[in-house]
């Protein structure tokens, strides 16, 4: 019976950071409609100009997002230290800028390819405001879940399997928090690249500029227009040289992490 209760724990113990990570993100989005629809005094949200209203609210005010997300780093940052025995890898700035440069590649490769694939309309309705999404998609977010994922999941994950089982199972789960097939396979894809960094350097900060680098350049790549798909070809091609690169450079640099 103690056997088994400790297993249950143990997968507690592992779950509970995505869970609270996505209860977080549901609470501000909950409080920021919950005061859309206060001060608008609506009670119907299922008409399509409410939803767009709403949206552009919530776009509005991404700011109080952004204080959240900082909230939010604090408390995980607090866990990472309680659950890693690590010593800190502080890098230097070669590693650094080698980092983005195979962050940004297979990002917008990775991207590129998937629009391809997967085509999408993005709608015009909503006016984002590009430096507060850099700030809460592009930094914070990354930071998040950089320490939720392969931060407290993986360290946690050590503890009770060996070999790749930690990182596949991070990754995993990593891939399936996001919606949708494309951005299933965008994250599947980019989170083993992120778990990878963090073996191989044992520095979570290499991970988490290499996930800042690759969704900054992805918000911007999506904030332009191009004039066909020939150059969204040409530029493909142009990043996955960066890439290879990089990628190249970095692993001939860099010492492995036992």
């Amino acid at each position: 019976m103690n056997r088994l209760l400790q297993s249950v724990w143990d997968v507690i113990r592992v779950i509970i950071w995505p869970v609270l990570l996505g209860i977080g993100q549901f609470l501000i989005a909950f409080i920021l409609t919950y005061a859309y629809l206060t001060i608008h005094q609506i009670s119907d949200v299922s008409d399509v100009a409410v939803q767009r209203e709403l949206n552009q609210f919530i776009a509005d005010y991404t700011w109080i997002v952004f204080l959240w997300n900082m909230l939010l780093i604090f408390l995980f940052s607090f866990f990472y230290k309680k659950s890693t025995s690590r010593k800190k890898q502080r890098g230097n700035i070669k590693e650094f800028f080698l980092i983005a440069m195979i962050g940004i590649g297979l990002a917008v490769t990775s991207d590129i390819v998937l629009q391809f694939l997967f085509p999408v309309t993005v709608s015009s309705d909503i006016h984002y405001h590009l430096w507060m999404q850099i700030l809460t998609i592009g930094i914070t977010g990354p930071i998040l879940e950089e320490l939720v994922f392969r931060g407290i999941m993986f360290e946690e994950l050590k503890k009770q399997f060996s070999g790749f089982w930690p990182a596949l199972i991070v990754t995993l789960i990593f891939a399936f928090c996001h919606q949708g097939i494309s951005q299933i396979i965008y994250a599947l894809i980019m989170g083993t690249l992120f778990i990878w960094i963090y073996m191989r350097t044992g520095n979570l900060k290499l991970s988490m500029f290499a996930h800042i680098s690759a969704n900054i350049s992805t918000l911007c790549l999506a904030s332009l227009s191009f004039p066909s798909e020939t150059f969204l070809a040409i530029l493909l091609l142009i990043f996955l040289v960066l890439f290879g690169i990089s990628f190249y450079f970095f692993v001939e640099d860099s010492q492995k992490i036992e």
